[in-house]
């Protein structure tokens, strides 16, 4: 109710207790003199017929004995059908007995007479309409006995607004229930075929591929993770302004996050010819503790809107270590561009929802200003702050400070690339850049000189030869001057500048430099982004201090295990999964994957199916999806738990969804599910849970024993005998499958094959080890090499690598 309704509401309140009570206390004090009482009654009628309430006065038989000018406006009645009237006309017959305490209160206060008791009821005046009424009652003495005076006010409009309270509450909740079951509904639609992608990539890492495959495969596999990222987007808001997202707190290196998110937003930047570079602060701890995720969301918002708002230059994207506190360390990641920039007016509101800094700006670039909102919210949860500072036609740059707690994790990696000693030229004509590769390169101790031109080479390299410090090795940006950087490498060689050969130069791998092809003694570096371990590995190989054949990125777990059993092996284990799937693409993908890990399976098309097929063999277990035709998940899962009542045997049942709403875990668990996968299905999440539940794939034991030759003795060790049941990758030495698609299955020829490889691999390693021994880098690699291409042959993978 506003300010002056109260007021008013309280005012007749007031009024009214007032006069009856003065009434009450004058009618006392006259009793004496029923001439006194009876012209204190006139009195009071009188007060009373001023009232702004609606007042009755009723004797103790429900008769009423007078009504005011107020009652009769409400009610309809005259001040004379008042007087030949119960007090039960006033309330409709239907309700008549449930209002029994409208009687009871006037009883009660002419017995305790007592003040100030409410009653809210339904009324009926003279036109049969009903309206809800608030009385009330308080005894008064007159000279005919004790009656009750009842203050009545019209309630309509309060229990009005209570019903559009409650309408409005309802509505809202059912709103919120229709919006839960839409994104449910709308993350699972997209999720799925998403799984379908993001599976393949999965598989597809597995196979055999070159270094250039396997980064442009990893960019895609980013991609995706951050396109459902993307789309969680919607999810995320809907999660924040519910109060109920959640932060990881797990061991990241920030420099696989800032360098993965640039390297996600990389095709967007070269579409547009833009420079991006990065930058991670050496200084920053290996690993901290942080939601990866959240990091990764709030970078790629920020790159793609200074790549979507930029025509020209370069976006730095960058982390850098502010200040240490305790066992904390501050980091400030920032997004710089030379885009439009944003007017001072704009940015007071660009952190709102749906907010853009004009309306051209919608138009021309798209977009509905979510990502910075998302942005902010996400960085306040982690106690951080975000700004922005911009000049209009000059560019932007965010800023996000957040502060992490520093992790015990040890790296686990050994300093493979030290450059103490040498004297490295920088040739970078994009002045920040070429300060971040000077920072990278003295942090693994080399002495850095950065120029900005091809032409300032000369004078530095002969600047550094009198100072007696003769540079090392040349590092040049070669995507603005590719031809430039090309002949002056030849003039060098010919010079004699520096030993050949020492060139470093970064491309961009999308746009590959025929001019490059031919020059094998060259280092090449991709750029745009230079990552810092891709550059310092770079010079460490053109100084001779890495092998340009071991790859220094990523290692991508192999979790092959060698040859999945059929079905009916399987079923004869004990350890056949049955997959109730109704996407083809996810039958496929999910297929492949167990066949991949080991494991064999049957797939039903939807519960239904499942159902029977549970019913009619004897699996391991249940890996099901939760939303499908004729009988979903659950409906599934709780056919299977009833038929298990008072049965010893509880088969392991897994969820795969792709339902991403908080909740959907414990929704399954409550099921009678025993744990849960969300879609896409990551091959370590699945292989770890199919261990959990059910052991390894059991591939070993689906050889037939008759086919097996015996095994090697432990008392000759130095025998090398085969058999067909030899270890598969991941538990021994050889790969069986590499000799049979050579040799075909012939335990016998596997056993002469693999002695003829004894001798002359132990005759190898003694090369080796005199190469080693004498320093002599030709002959270590070409016994090497030798050992690698042999090894490979028989399946001696591990060795080969």
């Amino acid at each position: 109710i506003e300010g002056a309704a109260l007021w008013k509401v309280l005012t007749n309140r007031l009024y009214a207790v007032f006069a009856i009570s003065l009434t009450a206390i004058i009618l006392t004090r006259n009793k004496d003199s029923e001439d006194s009482l009876r012209e204190s009654e006139t009195q009071l009628y009188a007060l009373i017929d001023s009232a702004p309430d609606a007042t009755l006065i009723v004797r103790s038989d429900g008769l009423i004995a007078f009504a005011n000018r107020q009652a009769e406006k409400l009610f309809g009645y005259s001040g004379d059908e008042f007087k030949a009237m119960s007090v039960d006309a006033l309330v409709p017959e239907d309700v008549v007995p449930r209002h029994e305490a409208l009687r009871e209160g006037f009883i009660n206060s002419l017995n305790a007479r007592a003040m100030g008791e409410e009653l809210d009821l339904s009324a009926v005046g003279a036109s049969g309409i009903e309206f809800p009424v608030e009385i009330s009652l308080a005894p008064i003495e007159t000279h005919q006995g004790l009656v009750v005076a009842a203050s009545i006010r019209d309630i309509t409009r309060r229990k009005q607004a209570e019903m559009d309270l409650i309408w409005a509450k309802e509505t809202a909740e059912a709103a919120t229930r229709s919006k839960s079951t839409f994104l449910a509904s709308m993350s699972h639609e997209i999720r799925t075929p998403m799984n379908g992608v993001v599976g393949m990539v999965d598989l597809l890492q597995q196979t055999a591929l070159d270094p250039d495959q396997r980064q442009m495969l990893r960019t895609v596999r980013d991609s995706g993770h951050s396109l459902l990222t993307i789309i969680n987007d919607i999810l995320d808001f809907s999660k924040i302004e519910a109060g109920k997202l959640e932060l990881e707190d797990i061991p990241i290196t920030l420099t696989d996050v800032v360098e993965g998110s640039v390297q996600t937003i990389a095709p967007n930047a070269v579409k547009k010819g833009l420079r991006l570079v990065s930058y991670v602060d050496p200084e920053i701890p290996p690993f901290v503790l942080g939601d990866p995720v959240r990091i990764r969301q709030i970078l790629i918002n920020l790159g793609g809107n200074a790549i979507k708002f930029s025509d020209a230059g370069e976006v730095v994207v960058r982390a850098e270590r502010l200040a240490t506190n305790g066992a904390g360390v501050q980091v400030r990641f920032s997004v710089a561009d030379k885009g439009i920039g944003i007017s001072v007016e704009a940015q007071n509101t660009l952190f709102q929802e749906f907010a853009q800094a004009d309306t051209s700006t919608t138009r021309k670039f798209g977009g509905t200003g979510l990502g910075l909102s998302i942005s902010q919210r996400l960085t306040e949860m982690m106690g951080g702050e975000i700004g922005v500072t911009s000049t209009l036609g000059e560019g932007s740059e965010f800023c996000a400070d957040i502060t992490f707690e520093v992790s015990d994790r040890e790296t686990g990696e050994a300093s493979t690339d030290d450059l103490e000693g040498l004297n490295i030229l920088v040739v970078n004509p994009i002045e920040i850049e070429g300060q971040f590769w000077s920072r990278y390169l003295e942090t693994w101790h080399a002495e850095v000189t950065v120029v900005a031109a091809l032409d300032q080479i000369v004078e530095a390299t002969e600047t550094a030869e009198k100072a007696g410090r003769a540079i090392d090795i040349i590092v040049v940006e070669g995507d603005h001057d590719i031809d430039g950087a090309i002949e002056l490498r030849r003039q060098a060689i010919e010079a004699g500048w520096l030993p050949y050969p020492r060139f470093v130069i970064s491309q961009d791998p999308r746009r590959p430099r025929d001019q490059l092809k031919n020059l094998e003694e060259v280092t090449l570096v991709d750029s745009n982004p230079v990552r810092r371990a891709g550059l310092v590995n770079a010079v460490a190989i053109a100084a001779g201090r890495a092998s340009p054949e071991v790859s220094y990125e990523e290692e991508v777990e192999d979790l092959r295990v060698g040859r999945a059993p059929t079905v009916e092996e399987a079923r004869e284990q004990g350890k056949l999964i049955l997959l109730a799937e109704d996407n083809l693409t996810n039958q496929e993908v999910i297929r492949r994957q167990l066949t991949v890990l080991g494991y064999a399976c049957e797939i039903a098309s939807d519960g239904k199916e499942a159902d029977d097929m549970w019913q009619g063999a004897d699996y391991a277990i249940l890996l099901t999806d939760c939303h499908m035709p004729e009988m979903d998940g659950f409906e599934l899962t709780g056919a299977i738990r009833q038929r298990e009542e008072g049965d010893d045997r509880r088969a392991p049942i897994v969820a795969i969804t792709a339902n991403a709403l908080q909740g959907e875990a414990e929704r399954c668990l409550a099921a009678g599910m025993d744990d849960y996968l969300s879609k896409p299905v990551d091959m370590k999440d699945l292989r770890d849970t199919l261990r959990k539940w059910m052991g390894d794939g059991g591939v070993a034991a689906a050889v037939p024993e008759d086919e097996a030759d015996e095994t090697p003795s432990s008392k000759a060790p130095a025998e090398p005998i085969v058999s067909a049941k030899m270890p598969l990758p991941g538990d021994g030495p050889i790969d069986e499958r590499a000799l049979k698609d050579v040799f075909g299955d012939d335990p016998v020829t596997f056993k002469e094959i693999l002695d003829s490889f004894v001798e002359p691999t132990e005759a190898t390693i003694t090369e080796l080890r005199t190469a080693w021994e004498s320093r002599n880098a030709p002959d270590v690699k070409g016994a090497a090499h030798k050992l690698k291409s042999s090894s490979r042959s028989v399946g001696a993978n591990e060795l080969a690598d």
